[in-house]
């Protein structure tokens, strides 16, 4: 990735030197960079159109552009050897079944083969029409397996070998012009919120706590002296002890 910490662009770094992550033992540091890099990923799926929305949060806007369309490369190359993966596995099955099924083909055809030559007068024999009509059937099922079989071997090595993209980019992750955080006014807005939110219940206790001194003014003069008589820490002394009084 690009290292975003030095002046020139061209300077490089992993995401594990990028991020600082101190720590002796190699895979600890990439448990630790792959929970960060979780953290800051967030994929939302669209069931109605199939569109995948990737967003990354990053301290710097290129790095996170760089890491949403390294993570689109990644999803993408790995789909890809998936299907070919797939693909040759069934081409593989589809192979040994196609040679087993041109083999019974041609099993079946020299069944029928000999027995036209050694029953040239098959059609007079009502047997031998019964006979014929049964190595007939076992060669047409023989062949049309087999013709299936090979129109399925063509698609799969047809599957195998495609470079078809398996992911439409609609849009590539590019830098934001703006940070999407902090949000000033937000901030602004929740400090003045809770300021006031504090300050009503200040002036409320303050009302609760007078109202209850009116009507309790024996236990509220008893409580004032109670707390009056509870040593304070003033200051230290010269020597380090605590002056209290």
């Amino acid at each position: 990735f690009p290292n975003p910490r030095t002046a020139n662009s061209r300077d490089s770094a992993t995401l594990i030197q990028i991020l600082k992550i101190k720590n002796k033992n190699a895979l600890r540091r990439e448990e630790i960079a792959i929970k960060m890099v979780s953290k800051s990923v967030m994929v939302d799926f669209d069931g109605s159109t199939n569109l995948v929305t990737l967003t990354v949060n990053s301290r710097w806007p290129e790095l996170a552009a760089a890491i949403a369309n390294r993570t689109i490369s990644l999803v993408d190359g790995f789909n890809r050897e998936q299907r070919v993966s797939r693909a040759r596995s069934k081409r593989t099955f589809v192979e040994d079944r196609l040679t087993t099924a041109k083999a019974e083909l041609h099993a079946a055809e020299d069944r029928q083969k000999q027995f036209y030559e050694q029953n040239r007068l098959w059609r007079s024999s009502p047997h031998l029409v019964f006979e014929e009509g049964r190595i007939q059937r076992n060669t047409d099922v023989a062949e049309d397996l087999f013709l299936t079989l090979q129109r399925q071997f063509e698609a799969a090595r047809l599957e195998e070998f495609s470079d078809a993209a398996l992911i439409t980019i609609v849009d590539p992750g590019v830098p934001p012009q703006k940070a999407q955080w902090p949000r000033y006014w937000l901030l602004l807005a929740s400090a003045l919120a809770i300021g006031g939110i504090l300050g009503l219940l200040a002036a409320g206790s303050a009302t609760v706590l007078a109202d209850w001194t009116n009507r309790n003014p024996a236990t509220a003069s008893e409580l004032s002296d109670s707390l009056a008589a509870i040593p304070r820490v003033r200051r230290r002394g010269t020597d380090g002890a605590r002056i209290v009084h």
